[in-house]
């Protein structure tokens, strides 16, 4: 929520005008979209489920209950859009490949870094918004970086 109220005085445009226009639109991102207080989502789509047995320990089965109608919006910047696979797939290929930030943000994003876990490789830390798994030696393979999604 921060995030939305820092956004949206700095730039006079809340938050879903400000992904729409620079994000969404030249990514193409048709299927993306920041819902502010809808409870539905359009077309197909899976459902999302959740322990909710802290606030509903009433409900038929609390450690998995469909909260795909739930708003998103009360997850506000840190989690509230709604995408495809394919979608989010275009947006982390435009981020990675350096289309949305400038060189030395990306470089910052996934260079400065707070390990998460103690154990041995592949390490993963998080930073500016990412996860970065470091490659094992024996694997051999790129740096991947991915978000859970809340």
């Amino acid at each position: 929520m921060l995030l939305d109220l820092i956004v949206e005085r700095i730039t006079d445009r809340d938050l879903r005008t400000n992904l729409e226009r620079p994000i969404f639109a030249p990514l193409g991102l048709r299927d993306t979209s920041y819902p502010l207080a809808q409870t539905a989502i359009s077309g197909a789509h899976v459902h999302g489920y959740a322990d909710v047995s802290l606030l509903l320990p009433n409900a038929p089965d609390p450690t998995r209950f469909d909260v795909t109608a739930f708003s998103p919006s009360a997850a506000g910047a840190s989690g509230a859009l709604v995408t495809t696979a394919a979608g989010i797939a275009r947006f982390y290929r435009a981020l990675l490949q350096g289309r949305l930030l400038p060189p030395g943000m990306l470089r910052q994003m996934l260079t400065d870094t707070v390990p998460t876990t103690g154990s041995a490789p592949p390490a993963v830390a998080y930073g500016l918004g990412v996860y970065v798994y470091a490659p094992a030696a024996a694997v051999r393979t790129a740096t991947a970086a991915a978000h859970s999604g809340t």
